[in-house]
């Protein structure tokens, strides 16, 4: 095998099965095949129908990794099942995060030539002996915990180097996918990764790379808000994620802060959270922290905020309006500014 074989995020197996009636309780198997590093494999099988006329049922599965027992990998990954017959083509989208405890994903459907018209023996012989063209379309999102990483690539950030295992950075970003494995970017054909950005802060990007590791670094209130900036600039969405899980579940940030964040990088579910779980008085408690955030936002999220937060108001029947309240701080405060000026 090449060194390059097998490295792709995205592939394709196939099985062909060229008699239906071939077919049995037994599993048959494709070929194994790499894709991200990870094997994959496509396994059918027959069952009968559970009447005299019930037509019987395919089975087909696709498997990743199925033998590696660890419960420290996973892998997130779109399979698109395919089933070419001489009726027509069934296809089935999936989702599925694969690991250990179910290393594998599946579809079920009957086989039915014409739907009623199984019963037709006729119908049912030439269905039985035709052929059957299954492929699964894998498209790799995400892999997690793969054995351990080896870290093998160096990479160098503003003239600071840190050792990285290129092929996990690709899963986890089509940025990094496309900075280490497309020509048109010098680094890809060259094997000198480097990147040299004024903006970027050396030890918040290693923090970043940290957290796609589970177990490493994590995000924090104090370098949240520059990680979720680093994440949107090279497209980590699983670090973005960890961000959002943070803020919602253990961030003493702030109630505008965390809607700040969640406008400003897209985090609906942090969005939601915050939208149901505004506590008045909490929120009047943190008023000069809540102003500053305010000011921060742009006047279309802004409107959004003060139409949820009078809404709040008027469904608790609060004596203070919040929207009210925030707008008026955020005057007395650009107020100030001006005398200051």
């Amino acid at each position: 095998m090449s060194e390059t074989e097998g490295t792709d995020l995205k592939g394709v197996v196939r099985l062909r099965i060229d008699k239906v009636a071939e077919l049995g309780a037994e599993a048959t198997f494709s070929p194994a095949e790499k894709i991200a590093k990870l094997p994959w494999r496509l396994e059918v099988l027959k069952t009968a129908g559970e009447g005299q006329h019930s037509p019987p049922t395919l089975a087909v599965y696709v498997w990743c990794n199925w033998l590696n027992k660890s419960n420290s990998w996973s892998c997130r990954a779109i399979v698109k099942f395919i089933i070419k017959s001489r009726e027509l083509d069934f296809v089935r989208n999936f989702e599925h995060n694969f690991c250990a405890k179910q290393p594998f994903v599946n579809w079920t459907r009957l086989l039915d030539p014409g739907s009623s018209s199984y019963s037709s023996s006729h119908d049912s012989k030439e269905y039985e002996d035709s052929s059957l063209e299954i492929e699964a379309q894998i498209c790799v999102k995400e892999i997690i915990g793969y054995g351990v990483p080896t870290k093998e690539d160096q990479m160098f950030v503003n003239g600071n180097i840190f050792v990285v295992n290129k092929f996990l950075l690709a899963a986890h970003s089509p940025y990094f996918r496309a900075f280490f494995f497309e020509d048109r970017f010098r680094e890809c054909q060259t094997q000198t990764f480097e990147i040299n950005d004024k903006e970027v802060d050396v030890d918040m990007f290693g923090i970043m790379l940290s957290c796609i590791y589970p177990d490493n670094g994590k995000p924090n209130d104090n370098n949240v808000e520059t990680i979720l900036q680093l994440c949107d600039k090279y497209d980590l969405q699983v670090v973005k994620e960890r961000c959002e899980r943070f803020l919602i579940e253990d961030s003493r940030k702030c109630f505008v802060f965390k809607y700040r964040m969640a406008e400003q990088y897209g985090l609906s579910s942090l969005k939601c959270h915050c939208f149901n779980s505004i506590n008045p008085n909490e929120f009047c408690a943190r008023l000069l922290e809540n102003i500053a955030e305010f000011s921060e936002l742009n006047p279309n999220s802004q409107k959004v905020l003060d139409f949820h937060l009078a809404k709040v108001s008027e469904s608790e029947k609060s004596e203070h309006n919040l929207a009210s309240i925030l707008q008026n701080g955020l005057l007395m405060k650009q107020m100030q500014q001006n005398k200051i000026i």
